[in-house]
């Protein structure tokens, strides 16, 4: 196909577009108490290390999310058709974390152990909704969501389904605290993005859902649109990735180019900004060989914690209020801002007009995923 030809197809093709938003986390239900305290920059991270939703586990996280994003779509239930994209790196395994331990220990056998699957949190979410349709479960690692909202969108363009429900949810268990404290990835204060003092990161739980719709066939004003997406395996390493971000440079190429847009166009940046030294010098490496405006780029780990697979649906849900409002919020935890980092990190929350956002997610395993939003 012809250069010409590939720029009228893409300008000829339908948009996906948010039309529904559910989500709870550390801060509270909702985007509401998110977005605050992403203005007032203050962080929900109670404890070091890790922080937990006081009650609650990954189905109820769940089945509250998709609720709330169906309800804002007006979607009265979920038809057969649909298609819900589940995100998640844990599952129910706060159901079968401490019989595990328990069999380890004292080889004591529980029926709990028979949870050991992903799949029974999708049966168990398909069962509240009488839903018949396909369940597609996503776990590549933190890139999970992200990815997930992405396939959303690639399945609704080329007809292989009229309305998707994607995003992700994850519920901390003592094993998955244990693994990364064991990989010495842990803060003991909340974490710095972007900081020289940076120490690593710091795990929480939650959820996040979005319904996706064609926008010639949707009933509702979108929220925002889907407008590309990309995601490539650089497999540099089981945990860190590539050092000069090779591999999201690709990814960021790729999805721009999908987009019919230009690096210039994009008004600002949500990174992956974990706080770990590895992740931010390689976002650092790959963002500034593209985006030479310098747009500008934060992380909000530092309020809500790394939510791993659901992390990059719960900053979707803060894009979308960048949207909304037209404010940038700052890096909550950057406070002395690495030498070495070029990126352009407001400090201040700042009033913009954004159009189009671009979002990282980088996983385990070198999985470098991004999403570019535009505005409703």
């Amino acid at each position: 196909m012809k250069k010409q030809e590939q720029e009228k197809d893409k300008n000829q093709r339908p948009l996906v577009c948010i039309t529904g938003m559910g989500m709870i986390s550390a801060a509270g239900q909702g985007i509401g108490p998110l977005w605050n305290a992403c203005l007032d920059k203050k962080t929900v991270l109670k404890k070091a290390g890790a922080t937990q939703i006081a009650e609650g586990n990954s189905l109820e996280f769940c089945l509250y999310a998709l609720q709330e994003a169906m309800k804002q779509a007006n979607w009265d239930s979920l038809l057969e058709d649909d298609i819900l994209l589940l995100a998640t790196t844990t599952g129910q395994m706060t159901r079968w974390d401490l019989p595990m331990f328990d069999y380890a220990d004292k080889g004591v056998i529980s029926s709990e152990l028979s949870h050991f699957s992903f799949s029974s949190l999708s049966e168990a979410i398909k069962c509240h909704f009488s839903f018949k349709g396909r369940v597609i479960l996503v776990s590549s690692a933190c890139s999970a969501s992200t990815q997930a909202l992405e396939i959303g969108r690639k399945m609704i363009l080329t007809g292989r389904a009229k309305r998707v429900l994607a995003g992700g949810v994850e519920a901390l268990s003592r094993l998955v605290i244990r693994g990364f404290d064991s990989l010495k990835l842990l803060s003991d204060e909340p974490c710095k993005p972007f900081d020289k003092n940076r120490k690593g990161i710091n795990l929480s739980e939650g959820a996040a859902f979005y319904t996706l719709e064609n926008q010639q066939e949707t009933k509702v004003r979108p929220l925002a649109f889907l407008l590309a997406g990309a995601s490539i395996l650089d497999s540099y390493s089981m945990t860190s990735p590539e050092p000069t971000g090779k591999g999201l440079k690709m990814a960021i190429e790729e999805a721009l180019f999908e987009s019919n847009l230009v690096s210039h166009e994009i008004d600002f940046i949500h990174a992956h900004g974990t706080g770990s030294w590895h992740n931010d010098q390689a976002e650092n490496n790959a963002l500034s060989k593209i985006f030479f405006h310098q747009p500008e780029v934060i992380s909000t780990k530092g309020v809500h914690g790394h939510l791993l697979g659901a992390s990059g649906a719960i900053e979707i849900g803060i894009c979308l209020e960048i949207f909304r409002h037209g404010i940038i919020p700052p890096s909550v935890g950057l406070e002395n801002k690495d030498p070495s980092i070029t990126l352009n990190l407001p400090m201040k929350k700042a009033q913009k007009k954004v159009r189009s956002i671009l979002k990282t997610t980088l996983g385990f395993g070198g999985v470098n995923s991004v999403l570019i939003i535009g505005a409703p």
